[in-house]
């Protein structure tokens, strides 16, 4: 037997902490003792928004809570998206659940019943609910998690106490691939739809354990930033300088270096 290499224990990490986030975020029941952590996404971009996400089910998953993602019709990210009579999913609740599974089999429902009030508006307007403070002093039974809290220093490599035993490297880093692999599972038409184009895209002999995901980022990312006198541009720029592609080839080579049998590049852009 050969030592497992690091990529080998992440995945097997991988697959353990997905059961865990299943079981947690399944309770028997939604009422009782159970505690929650309630999460809006807001109306930035969408990459953004998820990451936010992902640190507030970090939060939730720390404390022992149950987090709930709250998404709304024709409101923020998905008003340019779907509304509810153009949502493939005829039976989401929220538009989240047009393309993804719910988190949790808890609603946002069942947390805005213990508060006595109907919508998340109403709980917003008690700020006695929001987050702050210690959270692992906190007794409400519902947390709101606003965007800012990322900022606040919230999410660390050592927050959560389970993760202590496993001395990875970037543990932080590695939590948001796992909890964004939990959150963002597609729904059963959506990964039907994403197994019939990459079955047409992807030769049948490559396998996962041999591939290495490459997405490479453009539209509003990046961008060369300079006038067509070649001056920098201001502050209505891109966020970054685009990277030369050959970076992607050094990273895709690291990769290999932790792991020998990766061999092929799954390349994906959103520029043609």
């Amino acid at each position: 037997d050969h030592p497992k290499s690091k990529v080998e224990c992440l995945l097997e990490n991988r697959y353990g902490w997905q059961k865990r986030f299943e079981q947690l975020q399944h309770p028997t029941s939604c009422e009782g003792d159970t505690k929650f952590v309630l999460y809006t996404l807001p109306g930035v971009g969408f990459g953004a928004n998820v990451l936010g996400a992902v640190g507030a089910f970090h939060v939730a998953v720390s404390l022992g809570r149950v987090f709930i993602l709250h998404t709304e019709w024709d409101k923020n990210w998905f008003s340019s998206l779907v509304n509810a009579t153009q949502c493939p999913n005829k039976q989401a609740t929220q538009p989240w659940e047009c393309y993804f599974l719910p988190p949790s089999n808890c609603t946002v429902d069942d947390a805005l019943r213990i508060t006595g009030v109907d919508t998340v508006d109403d709980l917003l307007k008690n700020r006695s609910y929001w987050m702050n403070g210690p959270l692992e002093k906190r007794t409400e039974r519902i947390i709101y998690a606003g965007n800012r809290f990322l900022s606040q220093g919230y999410i660390k490599p050592d927050f959560l106490p389970q993760w202590a035993g496993l001395h990875m490297e970037n543990k932080k880093e590695v939590f948001e691939a796992y909890g964004l692999q939990y959150l963002m599972r597609p729904n059963p038409m959506t990964r039907h739809l994403l197994e019939e184009k990459f079955g047409k895209v992807i030769p049948r002999h490559i396998t996962e354990e041999e591939t290495v995901g490459v997405p490479i980022r453009g539209s509003d990312k990046c961008g060369h930033m300079v006038d067509e006198q070649g001056n920098k541009k201001g502050g209505t720029g891109f966020e970054a300088d685009c990277l030369p592609f050959q970076s992607y080839l050094k990273a895709f080579r690291e990769v290999q270096t932790l792991d020998h049998d990766a061999r092929y590049i799954l390349l994906t852009s959103d520029d043609s």
